[in-house]
């Protein structure tokens, strides 16, 4: 089939953006640059192959000089320190609109809105600015196209940087094209998120929006606005920064571009005006100018538009900023009276960049004076003869200060100097399993020793000592969470105290019981040294999930995530504050901006430790530190605080407290490999994801490899819900090892004694053979025949005839189920009450009823065979588009060949998890069974996650891409064989919530409709092959997503025109021309289905003689002319 556009496809990879948090860009990392030392090696990689899109030659624009303008028409003092800072750096300051001008320089002017009134508002100001920014670059005669221009705000703006770095930097963020860059801002600023009447009607309306070049524009609710303005400058911003949102107080670009954007602002303004001009009940005036910049940004792609994220350019002074973030600076006081010593910039502490200009908006604004005092007292000093130009007049204007600040480039540290003395194998295990043999005859083998702490119960250290009733576990104890606690002081009095431990040494140490070496231990320095750039430090195995701390659900989890938490990224910040909700991002933001060696597991794991002693020793303090403190604060209030559970968390902690220690992440898993949800058949050789090694793996003693970059992995770890798979390398591991030879040992460091590694290798069991008892996979499948069917029950409704004339017209008969309001089934039987008529036509209930029909008939029916397909689809909103001849093919090019049930896709949850109201808020707050995967242990996953869970599984188990991730029910089509199977699951479901509903009604509840049912089961019976039809080759829904123009004949706001089926061919989809064979019109776009249906029966109504379809129930058939007499 036709790949479908990009902009199709982006709903996709922006669901897995929100199910795997900021992994994704680390993943893009990880694959570009592999191998790479610096982060600016890694940024000049990804830049390498960045492709903008853009009407200039990529990479070919270069400028031809810079000037400085701004707006003031106040005769404040203040703009002399920005205009002396500009003549002192070799350029001048033009001034716009200076000392109350209401004519441009050509003499020229806009009426009334040039005017200043002698009460002047701020929204005046910013309003004004529009229309001298739009003279200017239309009008001025000695400004060329290939010229950069900064603009910035007057009053409020320190010049702080070297502007003449300004060129560098504009082509570094555009990437060496033409461009414009707004300064960025982490919050919406003065639009969508005022709280004001003026703020609500920003909020109600429906903006159009349009975020790449080939997508047809669409409407976004205000409400949406800034998260539409945060995705677009996610997906179009080259360097990476805080500040998403786009501010209209600095402004850099060449002057086309600039022209360009500023045209489009006042198209928008002026489309605004006509609207307000001709209802004002109904419509308002924007306010101010930032609003106007925004909406030109998402609507106008052609243009290359940035957003200044860094801060590199504009730094906006806002929330984020904490003391100790500036030298010279804090956000409480401002600018210490050293600031503009010398001309000595204020640079961020943590990577010594001085942005060029300090803006100081709205409650900042206290702070400006402590900053300009000293600035001008500096520019004072240089000497006389400086000016700015007053543009309109088109004369100088004398300052009182001049000449230049020198510059120079902040000083690299020099490359590290450590150097290993030797490496030592360390892990804890407490019970006498035969599972550490593996692991220590592995290193035994590679040339080292494993030492073992805790062996075999031990509640004393090696010196004798003890730490009393925490390092008591006694036999038989499987607490995990003591077990993970016990390893805390175990790690810490090992690193205290060993005598033969040296400050130089590294130490690996790993968890005992789920690990097995896969690679080679002998490269483990090489590694440590590639990845602290041959500094000390600490390097911890990484995860793609926050793992066992903020994200843990229950009593505890909400603790976590309840309590603020100090952290500190830089050993040039200071500690701040931060919820636990955003704790797991703050661990990808530490990772993403010290990891050297890129990778997608971001998360800070402490099942894999390497580092030299001093590092370790010092960041195990820090663990007892943080644990000390909590457990002090817990005895002092015991009713509001409470104690860690385990120790990731307080791993992770001190990751984001303590930058002074050198701590990584071993995000790329070179060192430790840690199975995840990330795996997919092919990324390993030998080893295969729910399957686990296979029989080949270890042989002649080969590792496993990263297929795309033939890496091995030093370690396997099998966490969790991976244990499963670990006896399936284990044994293999076990075999090869055992033929090595005798005398292999490890080292009971409590007791100071060799333990030989004997028998136990041999005592590894053969892993489980999980098999599908329902026997779906049939490679010689071959479809015998195709029934289309349907549940209508009522036969007064005429939508019946559009959808059976068109099957019948393609070569099929309709089964209709239910018709006519039966209440049995083709067989006289019933369920019941549930199958009772419907004839107060309740949707839930009609939705519930499909059930039992549906399973009776793929159970029952006798002209049905295993090999036939079935498609089924809703009755009375579905249209017949393309061709039903197709529907093996279609069938099949989805399956791979193989047996399967297909489902109509959507772009979000559906009637389901994402409801409001009681019902949706008892399926999020429980936790449901899942188990993606055939061979997956079962899990539980709060109902809040579980539309994350239906994209997940959508986008490991679908063979087309497209952004309809989520699973309907409104279309299913699959093999007799497996949809029957799936109905089997449904119904299971659904008895099992009535059982615990008749058990407790007071504690659970009934489902309402069948869609819930479907994703639920979908989630948890990986052996039937269910998939999704993200790409809606088969079945189009009808969503926010669709376009004007996406289809031909056919658009969201107006509906099918009256070309709609001319010659009976369906409406192809533009971009690619494929053409859905079912279009499914749900919820409000049922509105166009009667303009629809008009069109299905000029090309179909007459096409064969005594059309019709078959009540299943009464096995009759029913004339479709006796329904809709129109019809032949």
């Amino acid at each position: 089939m036709p790949a479908l556009p990009q902009w199709q496809r982006v709903p996709k990879a922006v669901l897995a953006c929100l199910i795997l948090g900021a992994v994704w860009i680390m993943l893009a990392d990880w694959n570009l640059a592999k191998n790479t030392a610096t982060y600016e090696t890694r940024l000049r990689e990804v830049n390498k192959v960045i492709t903008l899109k853009s009407n200039y030659t990529t990479g070919s624009f270069k400028p031809r000089n810079i000037r400085f303008l701004t707006l003031a028409d106040d005769r404040r003092g203040e703009i002399c320190a920005l205009a002396a800072a500009v003549y002192q750096q070799g350029s001048v300051l033009e001034v716009m609109g200076w000392d109350g001008s209401d004519t441009f320089f050509d003499g020229t002017t806009c009426g009334e809105r040039c005017k200043t009134p002698e009460d002047a508002t701020f929204r005046f100001g910013q309003e004004k600015k529009l229309y001298w920014l739009l003279h200017y670059f239309e009008n001025k005669p000695d400004l060329h196209d290939d010229d950069l221009v900064l603009f910035t705000d007057a009053w409020d703006v320190i010049l702080n940087g070297d502007s003449a770095s300004l060129k560098e930097l504009f082509l570094r963020q555009t990437n060496h094209e033409r461009g414009v860059i707004f300064n960025g801002e982490p919050s919406c600023g003065d639009s969508f998120t005022l709280p004001s009447a003026y703020g609500d009607k920003l909020r109600d309306h429906n903006w159009r929006v349009k975020l790449e070049k080939d997508q047809q524009p669409r409407l976004v609710n205000g409400r949406a606005m800034c998260s539409a303005i945060a995705a677009k400058t996610l997906s179009t911003t080259l360097i990476p920064g805080p500040n998403w949102s786009l501010g209209s107080g600095g402004i850099l670009g060449d002057v086309r571009s600039i022209r360009a954007f500023l045209r489009k602002v006042h198209a928008v303004r002026r489309e605004q005006e006509e609207a307000y001009a001709k209802d004002p009940e109904k419509s308002f005036l924007f306010e101010g100018d930032q609003i106007l910049f925004q909406l030109a940004y998402l609507q106008s792609p052609e243009i290359n538009a940035k957003v200044d994220a860094s801060g590199e350019i504009f730094f906006v002074l806002s929330f984020l900023v904490a003391d100790g973030d500036f030298d010279d600076f804090s956000p409480s006081d401002g600018c210490t009276s050293r600031y503009m010593a010398h001309g000595k910039a204020s640079r961020f502490a943590w990577n010594q960049v001085a942005p060029v200009f300090f803006h100081f908006p709205g409650d900042f604004k206290k702070m400006y004076g402590s900053c300009s005092k000293p600035t001008s007292a500096y520019r004072k000093a240089l000497g006389a003869g400086q000016y700015f130009v007053d543009v309109d007049r088109s004369r100088r204007v004398p300052v009182s200060d001049p000449t230049t600040l020198e510059w120079k480039e902040p000083v690299k540290e020099a490359e590290g100097t450590f150097k290993p003395r030797k490496i030592r194998f360390l892990t804890l295990a407490d019970d006498p399993r035969g599972e550490v043999c593996q692991l220590a005859a592995s290193i035994y083998q590679q040339g080292n020793v494993l030492e073992v702490m805790g062996w075999n119960y031990s509640d004393k250290f090696f010196d004798g000592t003890s730490c009393g009733a925490r390092c008591h576990t006694p036999p038989g104890n499987t607490n995990f969470r003591f077990g993970q606690e016990k390893k805390i002081y175990w790690l810490l009095h090992y690193f205290e105290n060993k005598p033969d431990l040296h400050d130089d040494d590294l130490v690996l140490f790993t968890d005992a019981w789920d690990v097995i070496v896969n690679g080679d231990s002998t490269t483990l320095t090489s590694l440590f040294l590639k990845q602290t750039n041959h500094n000390r430090g600490v390097i911890f195995n990484g995860e793609p999930t926050c793992g066992d701390s903020f994200v843990i659900w229950g009593p505890y989890g909400d603790k976590l995530r309840n309590r603020n938490w100090r952290i500190q990224f830089e050993k040039g910040q200071t500690d701040r504050g931060i919820s636990g909700n955003d704790m797991c991002s703050a661990i990808a933001a530490k990772t993403l901006s010290t990891t050297l060696v890129p990778g997608p597991n971001w998360s800070l794991g402490s099942g894999g430790i390497l580092g030299d002693v001093r590092s370790i020793r010092a960041f195990l303090r820090r663990v007892h530190e943080i644990r000390e403190a909590q457990e002090a604060e817990y005895h002092r209030s015991p009713h509001s605080s409470f104690l860690f559970e385990g120790d990731q968390i307080l791993f992770q902690l001190a990751y984001l407290r303590y930058p002074e220690i050198n701590a990584k992440v071993d995000a790329s898993a070179e060192i430790f490999f840690v199975l995840s949800y990330y795996i997919t058949a092919g990324d390993f050789n030998e080893f295969t994801p729910g399957a686990g090694c296979t029989p080949n793996y270890m042989s002649n003693g080969t590792p496993s490899r990263f297929a795309w970059n033939q890496v091995a992995p030093v370690f396997f770890h099998f966490p969790g819900g991976y244990k499963y798979m670990y006896r399936s390398c284990a044994n293999p591991t076990a075999a090869y090892r055992q033929g090595l030879g005798a005398g292999q040992y490890f080292v009971d460091v409590d007791r100071g004694v060799q333990v030989p590694i004997k028998s136990e290798l041999t005592a590894a069991v053969a892993p489980p053979t999980l098999l599908s008892e329902l026997d779906l996979d049939d490679a010689a499948f071959v479809v015998r025949k195709v029934h289309i069917v349907t549940l209508a029950d009522n036969p007064t409704r005429k939508e019946i005839c559009p959808l059976a004339a068109s099957v019948y017209s393609q070569g099929h008969v309709l089964d209709v189920l239910g018709w006519n309001y039966s209440d049995t089934f083709f067989d006289n039987t019933t369920c019941g009450p549930a199958c009772q008529a419907n004839r107060g036509n309740d949707n839930r209930y009609g939705q519930q009823k499909k059930l039992h029909w549906l399973l009776h008939y793929f159970e029952r029916h006798p002209n049905l065979h295993d090999d036939d397909l079935v498609l089924f689809t809703d009755a009375w909103d579905v249209i017949v588009n393309g061709d039903t001849r197709s529907l093996t093919d279609l069938f099949f090019q989805q399956t791979g060949g193989r047996r399967g049930v297909i489902f109509n896709g959507e772009p979000s949850c559906g009637d389901s998890f994402g409801m409001g109201g009681a019902y949706g808020d008892k399926l999020r707050s429980k936790h449901w069974p899942i188990r993606l995967d055939a061979r997956q242990e079962v899990r539980s996953v709060s109902g809040r996650d579980m539309c994350y869970a239906i994209a997940a599984k959508t986008m490991s188990s679908t063979p087309t891409a497209g952004p309809n991730w989520s699973l309907g029910s409104g279309g299913i089509l699959g093999d007799v064989r497996s949809a029957r199977a799936f109905l089997q699951r449904v119904d299971e479901v659904r008895r099992e919530q009535e059982a615990e509903y008749a058990r407790a009604p007071h504690a659970s509840f009934l489902f309402e409709g069948d869609q819930i049912l479907f994703q639920l089961v979908y989630l948890r019976f990986p052996e039937i092959n269910a998939l999704v039809d993200t790409a809606a080759s088969v079945f189009f829904v009808l969503s926010y997503n669709v376009g004007d123009r996406d289809f031909a004949h056919f658009t969201l706001a107006s509906g099918c025109t009256p070309a709609y089926l001319a010659g009976n061919i369906g409406s192809p989809l533009a971009t690619t021309g494929a053409i859905p064979v079912f279009f499914h019109f749900p919820g409000s776009s049922k509105r166009h289905l009667p303009q629809c249906f008009a069109a299905v029966e000029r090309a179909r109504a007459t096409t064969a003689p005594r059309q019709y379809f078959v009540d299943v129930d009464r096995n009759t058939t029913v004339l479709i002319r006796d329904l809709c007499p129109t019809y032949s």
